[in-house]
């Protein structure tokens, strides 16, 4: 894998992206004087994995919502290179990144089973929402470790969850909406709030 001289401090950041290479950009702000070792860097750097130079497998069509437990059909090519590879079906959540860190990325493989003529998938959607929430995911083929580009897909009935008002009347019940402000109204002996 090549490497970077730029460095990439506690403000950095790194994600997949659907077409499948890493977005690295960020560093530690330090108010763009030229004299801080490690100043502020507004350069974007793109990682290819070695699968983006070779042939990939493609997902021609997808259906745009996969309900929990549904079985669907997703239309595929796989590059004649790849015939008889170990097929995958992925569901990932990109998730975002803050401060180096990662957050709510998600990967799930799906059951899946390729037809007779290897042009199309039939993949069962996750179980429940324990095994990936409702919402926006990116479906990819994985053949022999070479994933296709990403398809969005949205998991689960697209509607919103229900409400439970009970305790949207209980929290605002039992909560001062006023703290701040009575506590700005309270000095202490030293000055301090």
């Amino acid at each position: 894998m090549p490497a970077s001289d730029i460095p990439r401090l506690y403000h950095s950041v790194a994600t997949l992206t659907p077409r499948g290479d890493v977005m690295i950009a960020g560093s530690n702000p330090n108010l763009d004087r030229s004299e801080v070792a490690y100043g502020t860097e507004y350069r974007v750097e793109w990682l290819s994995p070695p699968y983006m130079g070779v042939e990939r497998p493609v997902i021609a069509s997808a259906p745009r919502m996969v309900g929990f437990g549904q079985t669907l059909d997703v239309k595929v090519t796989i590059p004649e290179s790849m015939q008889g590879g170990e097929v995958k079906v992925s569901l990932m959540d990109l998730g975002y990144v803050t401060h180096a860190v990662h957050a709510n990325a998600r990967l799930v493989y799906l059951k899946n089973s390729l037809s007779d003529d290897r042009q199309t998938l039939s993949v069962t959607g996750p179980p429940h929402g324990g095994v990936y929430p409702p919402g926006p995911g990116w479906l990819y083929v994985v053949v022999n470790g070479v994933p296709s580009v990403g398809v969005q897909v949205m998991i689960g009935d697209g509607q919103s969850p229900p409400v439970d008002q009970g305790a949207i009347d209980n929290l605002l019940k039992s909560t001062d909406p006023d703290q701040y402000e009575h506590a700005k109204d309270k000095k202490t002996e030293d000055g301090s709030e």
